[in-house]
């Protein structure tokens, strides 16, 4: 009889998992939430203004790669026309260090090569290319499987073997495309640097032997410069190939236009903190100088902010903000009555009979919030447009004391009141320092871009005409005393007053003794020198830009008590720094040591962190235990305590281990030491060392 169950025994079967009906229920829950997160109002501003700001990135980042892929396609066309005999036309694309965005070029060369051109295309990378053999068999596999452009989308490409993946079979599968028309193959490498020197000439040199017969182009993806093509090559494959560099935008040049043109841009109602977007910048700058990287973040912000709740949904234009205004519940605009900066704003009101209409009479307080909301959508376009005008004014001054670029001096103006800052009044120096013709130059030049900028954002709706007619009168203010500056003669005044100097320095100084002259040189060093009126105009105007631009538009929007300012300013640091900065090391701290976190089932749940249940898993176990040890973990001793856990028995420390614990514990131990853990210790050979720390608790 047990001999007929043994095959049943043996079996695996299907059995209904008790816990269906409840994961069935908790996936319905989830879609329900999704669904109603995605009816919220907040969600559906998020939504808009996102598919709006990617539509501006991606023009922006077609109209900086155009150029060049149009340069790069029309020299793959052109190449074999002229007769190079036994000469590969190889392509060099200067993509820029760190550019980890940079497949997507080659993507979008493959596509125009493809609508462009009677072409198939190949895309090889060096992970694939271990030897000069797997390179020949990636590359000519890409050629034949892959559907040409010609063919019907109806044919299915066949799967090739790895021992037909030859040159041959290539040139038979050429000469039967190019029965009608001549093929191009185009060979693209968009890591040069990744590859093996030898296997890549080796590669160059078969192409080449084979450009009489099959109608090759390579090009060569460089992150760093032309000069690694020559180190990397001998001169018996450069002179053999006929190489054409192509340079595309760089990376710093993407991201400050994108910054400028979107971030920056008054189409927008959303703003960054300015302690926000240094964190974003520094991420960018030092860690991966990824451009789809800092979109990602923005976009997490984004919906981040608006996530909130619903009346964040009036983060957007004047009009549409009114009529979003309309849906919000009693309840929602009491959340506009918590924020912080609502307060300052009805103790500023001293009449008592308006602070009680505001809170109860709703007529009086939507039209109060339909002003305040107008008064912030004015502040933030105007301080957009004269982050242009300072940045034009100081961006190329010497040690750019505010920076260089428009995000620079936004970070600036955002993090602090930036009048009272050393480097504001150090850019102040400086230009008291320049001559009339370039501190002339440099008043036009700013008002002049950023007329330019206002022109292009600034075009409709009646918001966009009161900010534009008060920048404008302040720059009309800024052209007058200008003209003073244009008509002072400084030649003759300075040469005036320093002949009067002079003829006084003579006449006093002619009849004096020594203790005289020492005293009356005292007093002429402390005697004020006399200001030229082309002294005093530059004063005025840096006095009045001072004044009427960066301390009444250019500080933080709680410096002046705006109300309301939360609504369109984003500065959680701290969720973004959580969800974007990654914290590898303590999330896997909190995985090993209560799996429950992440699991979510009853077998790993802990009444104390420091227990250790024989249910954890094998990792687990083997973590907590380690944690106990100190710098040098003996092995068999470890092991005995991992199995006292995991198979506990009475009085068997005599017993032989069972071989799938020891399995088990082996396994656990090679984990623990592929994550950097452990590593085998040198000094005795039945311990290993443990890498963390292991300070303990007086």
């Amino acid at each position: 009889m047990m001999d007929d169950t043994v095959s049943v025994a043996k079996g695996v079967f299907v059995y209904k998992n008790s816990n269906f009906k409840r994961s069935m229920g908790d996936t319905t829950k989830k879609k329900s939430a999704i669904r109603n997160l995605k009816e919220q109002l907040s969600y559906k501003t998020f939504t808009k203004i996102w598919f709006s700001i990617q539509q501006d990135i991606s023009e922006l980042q077609k109209e900086g790669y155009t150029k060049t892929i149009e340069e790069v396609v029309s020299y793959a066309a052109n190449a074999h026309k002229e007769n190079y005999d036994c000469i590969l036309p190889i392509a060099a694309l200067l993509t820029g260090i760190n550019h980890p965005d940079h497949l997507e070029q080659f993507e979008n060369i493959k596509s125009e090569i493809f609508k462009r051109l009677h072409a198939s295309v190949a895309i090889i990378q060096s992970r694939d290319c271990g030897t000069l053999k797997y390179a020949i068999e990636t590359m000519v596999r890409n050629f034949i499987e892959v559907v040409n452009k010609d063919e019907t989308f109806n044919e299915i490409p066949k799967k090739i073997r790895k021992s037909q993946c030859t040159m041959q079979s290539l040139e038979n599968w050429y000469v039967n495309q190019s029965s009608g028309k001549e093929l191009l193959l185009v060979v693209i490498i968009p890591d040069f640097e990744g590859f093996n020197a030898e296997i890549l000439e080796d590669f160059i040199l078969i192409l080449n032997s084979y450009c009489d017969r099959i109608s090759f182009v390579l090009i060569l993806g460089v992150a760093t410069a032309v000069c690694a093509i020559h180190n990397t090559l001998s001169y018996r494959v450069i002179s053999k190939v006929k190489l054409k560099i192509f340079q595309t935008n760089s990376v710093m040049n993407s991201f400050n236009k994108i910054f400028d043109e979107v971030v920056l841009s008054p189409k927008y109602s959303f703003n960054l903190s300015g302690k926000i977007l240094k964190f974003l910048s520094d991420i960018f700058l030092f860690y991966d100088f990824s451009i789809n990287g800092f979109i990602n973040e923005f976009k997490y912000c984004l919906l981040e902010h608006f996530l909130q709740d619903n009346v964040f949904s009036l983060c957007i234009n004047f009009q549409e903000s009114l009529e979003n205004l309309k849906y919000l519940t009693h309840d929602e605009f009491e959340v506009l009555r918590q924020l912080p900066s609502f307060r300052p704003f009805v103790e500023s009101i001293k009449n008592p009979a308006k602070i009680l209409s505001m809170f109860i009479t709703s007529k009086y307080w939507l039209k109060k919030v339909v002003d305040l909301l107008k008064k912030c959508q004015i502040y933030f376009k105007i301080f957009r447009c004269f982050i242009v005008f300072l940045t034009s004014l100081v961006g190329d001054l010497p040690n750019s004391p505010l920076g260089k670029h428009k995000r620079e001096v936004y970070i600036y103006c955002l993090s602090k009141d930036l009048i009272e800052t050393e480097s504001f009044r150090e850019c102040w120096k400086i230009l008291e320092l320049f001559s009339k013709e370039e501190f002339v130059f440099k008043i036009n030049k700013a008002i002049g871009d950023t007329t330019h900028f206002i022109a292009r954002n600034l075009t409709n709706g009646e918001v966009d005409s009161e900010c534009q007619e008060l920048i404008f009168g302040k720059f009309d203010a800024i052209k007058t005393l200008l003209r003073c500056i244009e008509d002072a003669d400084i030649e003759n005044e300075l040469s005036n007053v320093t002949e009067i100097n002079r003829q006084e320095t003579q006449f006093e100084l002619g009849k004096l003794n020594r203790h005289q002259l020492k005293e009356k040189l005292l007093q002429m060093s402390k005697k004020a020198i006399p200001v030229s009126n082309f002294i005093r105009s530059i004063q005025q105007i840096l006095e009045y830009i001072k004044i009427e631009i960066v301390f009444k538009h250019l500080s933080p929007p709680d410096v002046h008590g705006l109300t309301f300012y939360e609504l369109f300013t984003f500065s959680d640091l701290t969720s973004i720094r959580r969800h974007v900065m990654g914290s590898p090391r303590g999330s896997l701290h909190t995985a090993l040591n209560d799996p429950n976190f992440y699991l979510q089932c009853d077998c790993c749940e802990l009444d104390l962190p420091q227990t250790i249940k024989n249910t954890l898993p094998d990792i687990s176990i083997a973590y907590k235990l380690h944690l106990e040890c100190g710098k040098l973990i003996n092995l068999y001793d470890w092991l005995q305590a991992f199995r006292s856990i995991t198979d506990y028995q009475e009085d068997d420390n005599d017993q032989q281990i069972d071989p799938k614990i020891q399995a088990s514990f082996t396994r656990a131990v090679a984990e623990l030491q592929f994550l950097g853990y452990i590593k085998t210790s040198k000094r005795k050979t039945d311990h290993v060392t443990r890498l963390t720390c292991t300070w303990k608790v007086l």
